[in-house]
């Protein structure tokens, strides 16, 4: 299956093991399906495979076919990034349950992306509670990171920015973490698209309120937004943002200049 790398023969091959009740443990097969699933842009097709597995192993009592939690997850992406549905990640939660497979940070990041995309609030409260239930941070890059991404895809800034400022406010100061860059400029697009400078000015303005005099300039929201817009070639938005900000009134921290500093050094 590996070397092929070919998907319809790979599931086709697997439908036919679970058909004739030829168990091979799942380990053996189940990562070369999913990075086939991947590759072929169809994880989707890798959920009822996964789906039957279980059941087989539920029934069957057979330790050798049960699902590891990055199996799990694999399954989750697919419900939460491409079918996009509620009930199918929850029944996959249902599956890890009933066979006692404990969730990561990734599989409360996939739901978080969900829950975010469809408005649900409720959800999101409780997998905060889930998280700390399992004994995970609520100041968590990858849950944040992700609710942030489903904001952005359904179009909510109001939830964008409240996300983002809700992140500082659960960081307890013993772990400090920024958020990559990829995330900036999603957020930073959907602003932009929507003609809305003045929105990215005051997220700056607010988030300084909130971070930390302490806190190193390339971990500061306003860097982070900024430098979104250099490295998309977008300076002139960087100023824009700088400009609106003043206009705002509010203060310029040493995150926001850095980047147009660099910017314009490079350019002579």
């Amino acid at each position: 299956m590996k070397s092929a790398n070919t998907a319809s023969p790979a599931f086709a091959l697997v439908k036919t093991m679970f058909k004739n009740r030829f168990f091979i443990p799942f380990h053996s097969w189940a990562g070369v399906l999913v990075d086939i699933a991947r590759n072929n842009h169809n994880l989707a097709a890798f959920l009822p495979l996964f789906e039957e597995n279980c059941r087989v192993a539920f029934d069957e009592k057979l330790n050798f076919m049960m699902p590891d939690v990055s199996a799990c997850n694999a399954a989750l992406e697919a419900c939460c990034f491409h079918l996009e549905s509620v009930s199918d990640a929850e029944r996959v939660v249902g599956i890890m349950s009933n066979l006692s497979v404990k969730p990561d940070e990734f599989s409360f990041g996939f739901l978080a992306y969900l829950y975010a995309l469809k408005g649900l609030q409720d959800k999101i409260d409780e997998l905060k509670v889930l998280m700390s239930g399992f004994g995970y941070s609520k100041n968590n890059k990858c849950f944040y990171s992700n609710l942030i991404s489903g904001y952005v895809k359904s179009g909510n800034l109001a939830f964008v920015e409240s996300t983002i400022l809700s992140s500082l406010n659960d960081r307890d100061g013993r772990e400090v973490w920024k958020f990559d860059r990829d995330t900036f400029c999603l957020v930073v697009k959907e602003y932009l698209q929507k003609g809305n400078i003045k929105g990215l000015a005051n997220l700056v303005i607010e988030a300084q309120k909130l971070e930390s005099s302490n806190i190193k300039v390339d971990e500061s929201i306003g860097f982070g937004i900024v430098n979104a817009c250099v490295s998309m070639g977008l300076s002139d938005k960087a100023h824009s943002i700088l400009d609106e900000m003043n206009a705002l009134g509010g203060s310029v921290g040493l995150g926001v200049y850095v980047p147009i500093l660099k910017a314009y050094c490079k350019e002579n």
